[in-house]
């Protein structure tokens, strides 16, 4: 575990996407098993996941809902307590599908919270 923190501790850094960090630097090249690196990453409170929730705003008529959004909106899921990953497990749904629909929605605003 002291050679991951010696040779990766700086590129840990704040703001630091975990694809980019496993792109650029290659650890499967020094035989180190990324799953294993990421879970030592989050033990050790080096990595942090980035939840999103989505709010409704915007709504005055119901013609103008999306009809995206109506499924989402009777299930009283988009009211800023409920992460993407709430709202993929509650409606049986894809996360995939779930981001696809809701984060470029002009009715709806994304807030972002950093999770442990």
């Amino acid at each position: 575990s002291s050679g991951i923190n010696a040779e990766y501790g700086v590129t840990f850094q704040s703001g630091i996407k975990l694809k980019r960090l496993l792109m650029f630097e290659k650890p499967f090249l020094n035989n180190i098993n990324e799953r294993k690196l990421v879970e030592f990453g989050l033990l050790k409170g080096i990595l942090k996941r980035l939840h999103k929730y989505p709010v409704v705003r915007n709504l005055d008529h119901d013609c103008d809902t999306p009809p995206q959004l109506k499924e989402y909106i009777a299930s009283d899921v988009l009211d800023g307590q409920h992460s993407f990953d709430d709202i993929s497990v509650k409606l049986k749904c894809k996360l995939n599908k779930v981001k696809e629909d809701l984060e470029f929605c002009k009715y709806v605003t994304i807030i972002q919270k950093l999770g442990v």
